[in-house]
This record gives structure tokens, C-alpha cells and sequence, in this order.
């Protein structure tokens, strides 16, 4: 997407003779690719101290302090140091506000995308950029209105339609969403990202042939595309085609080269389905082997020892998700139904108690811009309310907390 000055926010290529501070950068991001990240931070220093007018050293140096563990303190004074040799470079703006959203601080952001914009007010990919944290944020109406702004300013580009139209789908407005994608299809026809988006509304809609005909688009364009393959193998494992599924995760698995614990998730979810139970297991394991800090991962693999009838390990599996992440309120409500149908009440009760205080406690925050594989799962209310009857305090009732849809979590 961009984000760190990455390829939304970097300086658009020239095609002059490539100069001795520039031949560094791009040694520096060889080094990179292979993950020589201390060589490549040298190359980039050497880059912006032989030329401190090169706006891409700045935001690969201050991306790959990222890459290093350095914290986001780092890379924002990265940026601001190469702000001071050259302010009135949008780009370095543009990577400047990102970091800042990342950093949930919402009034920094804001500021930087301003003053980026000042300096040159047609930039296409601050608008997009910009309207995309306001729409995380929860600020749907100052996205639509940054969003008007650009296209009101003659700005016609394929990134803005499709981060707009995918602010609207977040919001449900599918409608919405699809006239801004078909804009955006009149720029680029081939788009792969918005076919992929095309394809979820429709698996969203309940049309799969209309979703099939767009994921099969998105991968004329990209074969590898894993969100496709994953996303489509989730819509087949719905749909009860299990081989299917599994075929389409098995796809995704090798595209991704074995890295995205998103996959791994979803074909535990489905091998559960087909009462794969140990291969479920398994999945859910090696996922957590990738990203170890995420607690949908946890509750992946706590669900499946206990559908294993694993309950003192499921248990503690739920304690260390908890641990992870104590906002992520379906690991409080899955472990409350666990000890529910095992009988114990009591327990079911306090856990479901801390369910509700997460769920409806954690509202207004700066969405963190991941991965989606944090967006809120799906949710049954039938056993929560069932649960929330005996003895727990009246809760109201908040419609607008289900689950964000697409999230193929169990």
C-alpha cells in the first residue's frame, strides 16, 4: 500500500542518468531484497550525506530502521531531517503523515498530509493517502470530503478510486464501493486490486459466480496474488467445496512462499470443516510459528484443541492469546463458551463479562494499518446472549459491533 515510503509514497522514477548518490539507493535496496538490512542502512546514510536532497534515500532509510526494530520514533526523525534539507518535498510529507498514523497520532498525520499539500496541491497520492487514515480512523465523512477535494481538483487515478471505494466497502456502502472500483476500472482496465475488491463484494452479496468471474480477473493479471487465492479459497470453503478450498490455499501457500500465517489461518478453518481435525492443528501451529503476536492466530489454534477435546491445553492457549492481545474480546468469548459447554457457569460468566468490556470498550481508536487479518471476525450471538441472561450485567445492545465481514475467521 505504501505505507513507510514504500511505492505509494516514493518519488516517481526518472529516467536521467543515474548519479553516484542514486547508484547507492539502489545497491542499498539490492541489499535490502536480501535482507542485508544493517548493509543497506549503510548505502542509504552514504546516500543522503553525498546528496540530502535524495527524497527516496530518506524514505528508504527511514523504512528500512523499520525493517531493523529501531520503532517508529526512529524513522519519523529520519524523515524529519530530511524534511529540513528539502521541505518542500511532498513524498517525504506523505511518508512523514503515514508514520505518524501508525503511530495513532491522528493530529500529526493531519498535519503533515497539510502541509504536503501545500506544497503541491495536486499530488494524487496524498489525497489517497490521507483519506485512507482518516477512513481507518473512523473519520468516514473527512475521508469522503479529502477524497471530493482530489476529484473535485480534475485528480482521476486509479490508487484514489480504489482506496475510496474500499473506505465505502468497510462501511458496508457496497454500492457505493462499486461505482467508485468502476471508475476506477475506466482508468485500468486490467486492475488486478480491484477485481480482487469486486470479487469480495460480490462474495460478500452472496453472488459466487460474479465473485468467481473477478477473482479468476484479478489472477489473469497476477497469479500469485495471495489475498485473491486465500480470500477465494475462504468463499469455497463456505460454499462446502472443500477440495476446492483446499486446492486454492494450497496455491496461496506456495505464492507466498510459505510467509502468510493469513493462509494458514483460513485452511485450518476449513480443514475443521471437513473434520480434519490434526491437520487443522497443524496449520493453525505453523501460522503461529510466523507471526507469534497475533491473538486471531491464538484463538485459531486454541479452537482446535478443543475440538480435539484438548481442554486444559485449549485453556491455556486461551490465557496466552488473552496475554497477546486482552482488547481481542472473541478470544474472552470463545473461551467463555468452552467453559460454558463444559459446564462451568461461573467461569463462563467472568469471561464473558470481560468479553463485553473489550467488545464495547475499545471504540474510537486509530485502526493500526495492517494486515486485514485483524479485522474483526465473524460472530454468532445466539450462545453469547444465552450466556449474558444469567446473571450478568444489562447490557446494551449494540448492533453496529458485529463482525467486519470477509474476516474468514472460526
Amino acid at each position: 500500500d505504501g505505507e513507510n515510503g514504500g511505492a505509494e509514497a516514493e518519488e516517481e522514477e526518472e529516467t536521467e542518468e543515474v548519479t553516484e548518490d542514486e547508484a547507492l539507493r539502489l545497491e542499498g535496496q539490492v541489499l535490502e531484497e536480501q535482507q542485508d538490512y544493517v548493509g543497506a542502512k549503510m548505502l542509504y546514510m552514504r546516500c543522503v550525506e553525498m546528496n540530502p536532497l535524495n527524497g527516496k534515500g530518506w524514505q528508504n532509510l527511514a523504512k528500512v530502521e523499520l525493517q531493523l526494530g529501531s520503532g517508529l520514533g526512529k524513522s519519523i526523525q529520519i524523515l524529519e531531517n530530511g524534511l529540513r534539507e528539502d521541505p518542500e518535498n511532498p513524498y517525504l510529507w506523505q511518508s512523514l503523515g503515514l508514520l505518524h498514523a501508525k503511530q495513532r497520532n491522528l493530529t500529526a498525520a493531519r498535519e503533515s498530509f497539510q502541509r504536503g499539500l501545500e506544497c503541491d496541491p495536486d499530488h494524487a497520492p496524498l489525497y489517497s493517502s490521507w483519506g485512507r487514515v482518516e477512513a481507518m480512523a473512523g473519520c468516514i465523512a473527512t475521508a469522503r470530503d479529502i477524497f471530493a477535494q482530489a476529484e473535485e481538483r480534475g485528480i482521476q487515478c486509479v490508487r484514489l478510486y480504489h482506496v475510496w471505494g474500499t473506505a465505502e466497502q468497510r462501511k458496508r456502502n457496497y454500492g457505493r464501493a462499486v461505482e467508485l472500483f468502476q471508475k476506477g476500472l475506466a482508468i485500468e482496465p486490467e486492475n488486478q486490486y480491484i477485481w480482487q475488491s469486486l470479487g469480495f463484494i460480490s462474495m460478500v452479496m452472496g453472488n459466487d459466480d460474479r465473485a468467481r468471474s473477478c477473482f479468476q480477473k484479478a489472477l489473469g493479471e497476477n497469479g500469485d496474488n495471495t489475498v485473491v487465492l486465500e480470500t477465494w479459497g475462504r468463499m469455497e470453503t463456505k460454499a462446502g467445496n472443500f477440495e476446492e478450498a483446499r486446492n486454492l490455499f494450497a496455491r496461496a501457500h506456495e505464492a507466498s512462499r510459505g510467509t502468510d500465517p493469513r493462509v494458514l489461518q483460513s485452511w485450518s478453518v476449513m480443514e475443521s470443516a471437513v473434520g480434519e481435525l490434526a491437520r487443522a492443528k497443524d496449520l493453525a501451529r505453523d501460522a503461529l510459528k510466523l507471526q507469534s503476536n497475533d491473538s486471531i492466530l491464538w484463538h485459531r489454534l486454541a479452537i482446535c484443541e478443543f475440538e480435539l477435546g484438548n481442554i486444559p491445553r485449549a485453556r491455556a492457549i486461551f490465557r496466552k492469546g488473552v496475554k497477546v492481545n486482552p482488547s481481542n474480546w472473541l478470544l474472552w468469548d470463545s473461551w467463555s463458551e468452552m467453559e460454558w459447554k463444559c459446564g462451568n457457569r461461573d467461569a463462563s460468566r467472568r469471561l464473558l463479562e470481560r468479553s463485553f468490556s473489550a467488545r464495547f470498550g475499545a471504540q474510537g481508536d486509530i485502526a493500526v494499518l495492517t494486515s486485514d487479518i485483524n479485522d474483526g471476525p465473524n460472530y454468532h450471538e445466539s450462545l453469547s446472549t444465552q450466556r449474558a441472561r444469567v446473571n450478568l450485567p444489562k447490557i446494551v445492545n449494540r448492533s453496529d459491533h458485529t463482525g467486519a465481514p470477509g474476516s474468514g475467521t472460526n
